[in-house]
């Protein structure tokens, strides 16, 4: 397992990247930063036990494994644990179709 990524990478996806907010899960993205995988973030406040959020952190780990895009940061909510995995599966599409196989976001194209 690598190294989680440093505050400085994380804090430029954050400060200077691109957004998609969705019923499941909210994402940013940078073009130009390129991270190994995607990182799936579950804060405490989605839920106070650990065997939820990991829960959560697994099932969107498992449809972002083969994500095109690598500089990639996802905010995990609280409804992904209840969630179907097709619903969930069609929000990651959404995403995709966002965020382009060169990352760069489609309504930005010329």
């Amino acid at each position: 397992m690598s190294p989680s990524p440093g505050k400085r990478v994380l804090g430029k996806i954050f400060k200077e990247g691109r957004s998609f907010w969705g019923p499941f899960f909210t994402a940013r993205w940078h073009p130009f930063v390129a991270l190994d995988r995607p990182v799936v973030i579950v804060n405490q406040k989605v839920s106070k036990k650990a065997t939820v959020r990991n829960r959560i952190r697994r099932r969107l780990k498992a449809l972002l494994k083969d994500f095109p895009q690598k500089g990639l940061v996802v905010l995990g909510k609280r409804l992904v644990a209840e969630a179907p995995f097709t619903a969930l599966k069609n929000e990651v599409v959404r995403l995709k179709r966002r965020v382009g196989e060169d990352g760069q976001d489609y309504r930005q194209s010329n």
